[in-house]
């Protein structure tokens, strides 16, 4: 009897209903490296079951994982919080009931777990999870008086450009009706102290192109 003859009768004697199985590796690289190619149907099936989840980090000191559970639970289990995991140390992985209820802690942000503010970012298969060296950081970003003229996906992009790389509105902000403020998610870089102000050119009575702060 093999090793995995003697490994199998043992899942089936403990009521295990899933078998690993053998996939032999597509190909190796010039390295000698196995080269793991499952078939797209695979690959669309297992990272759907993960579409509804926020990567999250803080900046600093790392935090226990047994404090941002319960911090989760505390503001988000009534808001579709599933489960926490940690899949590398200092990040955190929030799994969540839909994608319109991951979107609305996205948007409602920016979040606190006992003031340490948490960064937090969709996930997606490929992300790479490297806390040090980052240099752009997701920021709510609110933009004041703003031209009716703007107030549409394309202006608003433009607008918000000008801070960093525009991510996604809030709610509100999402039902394109001017307001006193637009507030948005956008990418910036760490490095740079972001803007106060933007200019915003807009045509005058007379068609000339003006400038408005």
């Amino acid at each position: 009897m093999s090793w995995k003859e003697v490994v199998q009768k043992d899942v089936c004697s403990s009521g295990g209903e899933d078998k690993l199985q053998y996939f032999p590796p597509h190909d190796v690289n010039e390295n000698g490296v196995p080269m793991i190619r499952p078939p797209k149907e695979f690959l669309v099936a297992s990272q759907k079951a993960w579409s509804n989840s926020l990567v999250g980090y803080f900046l600093g000191s790392n935090f226990p994982f047994k404090l941002v559970e319960e911090e989760a639970k505390r503001q988000w289990l009534h808001l579709g919080f599933v489960k926490l995991y940690v899949v590398k140390k200092g990040f955190f992985i929030f799994k969540f009931n839909s994608e319109l209820e991951r979107n609305q802690i996205l948007a409602g942000g920016p979040w606190h777990f006992k003031r340490n503010q948490i960064f937090l970012q969709p996930w997606y298969e490929g992300k790479k999870l490297e806390k040090s060296g980052f240099s752009k950081l997701p920021i709510w970003i609110k933009i004041h008086d703003i031209p009716c003229s703007y107030w549409n996906t394309k202006g608003l992009s433009y607008v918000a450009s000008g801070i960093g790389d525009p991510l996604q509105l809030d709610p509100i902000t999402a039902k394109l009706e001017p307001l006193p403020y637009a507030k948005i998610l956008v990418e910036a870089k760490a490095s740079t102290t972001l803007s106060p102000v933007v200019d915003i050119a807009v045509f005058d009575s007379n068609g000339n192109t003006e400038s408005i702060l």
